[in-house]
């Protein structure tokens, strides 16, 4: 099983890798300026230096002017100037020493230590003197040196008696330009820089992961409340950042899941109310005819309730099988011209004995004697028919009952076709849900004693499955009005 890994540390790792890499990268090229300008300037000083040398060594030869320049510079008094002279160029350049020796390549004066010229064992190598002979000077000071950490830098320069027999070598020395003071300054500060950073982001990082995992654990801990039906808490809203918007749809998720948790709940008890309540009449009057309780001439009365409970059961499962197919997008629907004005005519006519018990006003209106339609005629059947016998069953006697079928004005290639009732109305309140599953606005069944709360949510699914759209106006104890589109055809 994988470990699992916090979302700090995640974020701290990441952080650190980054600045860790940044800085490793920034330290290789600040060393590499300061190596290349260190080396730049160190080269130029040992060069100058070695002039400057061989030029105050030449120069006291010549005015000395004595036979053999070897026994000039050997002696006391010349050598104690010449330290005086080459001290005063090694003096301000640090790390720098000049070496002095003998044709054979002995040294006898060191300038630039703490032994104040004192003689010492060194010898110039052989190898190195004949290079200096042979090309005027010998130098190991390169470009690939500086790369080298501890070796040191020489320049080895002959000098002569002005009869040009050789006399001498002039050494200038100096330690590796890498580990200079100013490049050891830099590594020590971006060190601790970079610690000071690494320690920052520590921080911040804490704060940060903190501040995202903390509605994130928030949220695991109420999904398992869901989980065990429990829609009553939600997570705070913090800021206006991804985190808050993902709160917000969590939030709104919750409340839907609470809605259709309680319309599920609602849904039950309507289903079982209009499943056992039919279901025992049928038991009932059937027992009562097998058991001779209802007199024979009673008989043909009580079947017919019979049959009308039945019937009721039969739709309450058609209505069922028909959200079941619609939800699985099983449900094909054939798209062919349909005469909307007619089909309006006919549901109206098929209530004529419900409207004259009511004694309701009775409008129609069709903006066209036909107007077609594209569209699936029995599902746009079963959607009108629904939304005529709603308003129908709401409407109290001698009301108004109107259906109206007109252009769109907003789109005349569209027809709005609308179904109007006087009468109790839908509460505001109510208005948002009255297309949902189990949805019934009446809850005391006082009017709706058949209804399931299925009929709206398929009306609506029917005209969405046709590109339209469908609505609800109302003002409770006044009227309502259902209405939905449907696009023309030839």
């Amino acid at each position: 099983m994988q470990k699992k890994q916090s979302v700090f540390v995640q974020y701290f790792l990441s952080f650190f890798i980054i600045i860790l890499a940044s800085f490793l990268m920034l330290l290789a090229i600040l060393t590499s300026i300061i190596t290349n300008y260190s080396f730049k300037v160190k080269k130029e000083i040992m060069y100058q230096t070695a002039d400057s040398a061989t030029s105050c060594v030449n120069e006291l030869i010549a005015l000395l002017d004595t036979e053999s320049g070897e026994e000039t510079v050997m002696s006391d008094k010349t050598r104690h100037t010449l330290y005086i002279l080459l001290e005063a160029l090694v003096t301000n350049s640090d790390g720098i020493h000049i070496k002095l020796a003998d044709a054979e390549g002995q040294v006898f004066l060191h300038v630039g230590n703490t032994s104040g010229g004192i003689l010492s064992n060194e010898t110039i190598p052989e190898e190195i003197r004949k290079i200096a002979d042979e090309e005027g000077r010998y130098s190991n000071v390169r470009s690939s040196q500086r790369w080298q950490t501890r070796s040191p830098l020489q320049l080895v320069v002959p000098f002569s008696h002005p009869d040009e027999h050789l006399t001498g070598y002039i050494m200038v020395t100096s330690e590796s330009a890498l580990w200079g003071d100013l490049l050891s300054s830099t590594v020590r500060g971006i060190v601790l820089t970079t610690l000071f950073i690494l320690l920052v982001a520590l921080i911040a990082v804490y704060i940060i992961s903190e501040r995202v995992s903390q509605p994130l654990r928030q949220m695991s801990q109420i999904v398992h409340k869901y989980g065990s039906g429990d829609f009553s808490q939600r997570v705070p809203v913090k800021g206006n950042n991804e985190i808050a918007q993902l709160a917000v749809a969590f939030n709104s998720m919750a409340d839907s899941m609470e809605s259709l948790e309680k319309l599920r709940n609602g849904f039950v008890a309507n289903v079982s109310h209009d499943l056992r309540t039919p279901m025992t009449t049928i038991i009932g009057f059937i027992d009562g005819i097998r058991d001779g309780v209802i007199p024979p001439d009673k008989q043909e009365y009580y079947l017919g309730i019979v049959s009308a409970e039945a019937q009721r059961l039969s739709r309450l499962v058609s209505s069922l099988l028909d959200i079941s197919k619609m939800e699985a997008g099983e449900r094909e629907y054939k798209m062919k011209p349909v005469d909307i004005c007619e089909m309006a005519r006919q549901i109206l006519i098929s209530f004529e004995q419900k409207i004259n018990q009511k004694q309701l006003d009775v409008e129609f209106e069709c903006f066209k004697e036909s107007v077609k339609v594209e569209a699936d005629y029995d599902a746009i059947y079963q959607t009108l028919y629904n939304l005529c016998d709603n308003a129908l069953k709401f409407s109290p006697e001698k009301g108004k009952y109107a259906i109206r079928i007109r252009e769109d004005r907003e789109n005349p290639q569209k027809v709005v076709v609308t179904v109007y009732n006087e009468g109790k109305g839908i509460a505001q309140e109510d208005l948002p849900f009255v297309f949902e599953r189990f949805y019934k606005t009446d809850r005391s069944r006082s009017q709706d004693k058949t209804g399931l709360g299925l009929g709206l949510y398929i009306a609506k699914t029917i005209v969405e499955a046709h590109g339209e759209k469908i609505w609800v106006q109302s003002t409770e104890n006044e009227y309502c009005e259902f209405g939905f589109t449907l696009r023309k055809t030839d």
